[in-house]
C-alpha cells in the first residue's frame, strides 16, 4: 500500500481520511468480484446444462430440428415406398 505511506509521509491533514477508507473500499471491492465470479459461473453452469438437455431431448434434439432425422425415422418406419424430406 504505497499510497498508505505516501499519506503519511505527505503531511496534507485531508489525505489521513483516506487511511480509514482504504480497507472498507478494498473490502467492497472483494465482494464485487466475488457476487460478480459467483453470478458468472452460475451462468454458465446453467447455460451448459440447458445445452445439454436441449441437445439430449427427443423433441429438441439437432436432428430433429432439422427435420432429418424424424422424417427419415417415419419413412424408413412406414416402408410404403414413399420418400420425402422437406427442409
Amino acid at each position: 500500500m504505497a499510497f498508505k505511506v505516501g499519506t503519511v509521509l505527505s503531511g496534507n491533514p485531508w489525505l489521513w481520511l483516506l487511511l480509514p477508507m482504504t480497507p472498507l473500499l478494498l473490502m467492497g471491492a472483494l465482494q464485487f468480484v466475488r457476487a460478480f465470479r459467483r453470478l458468472l459461473t452460475a451462468s454458465l453452469r446453467t447455460e451448459t446444462q440447458q445445452r445439454y438437455l436441449a441437445d439430449h431431448d427427443a423433441l429438441t434434439s439437432p436432428l430433429k430440428l432439422n427435420g432429418a432425422g424424424c422424417c427419415a425415422e417415419q419413412t424408413a418406419a412406414a416402408d410404403d415406398g414413399v420418400l420425402a424430406v422437406l427442409e
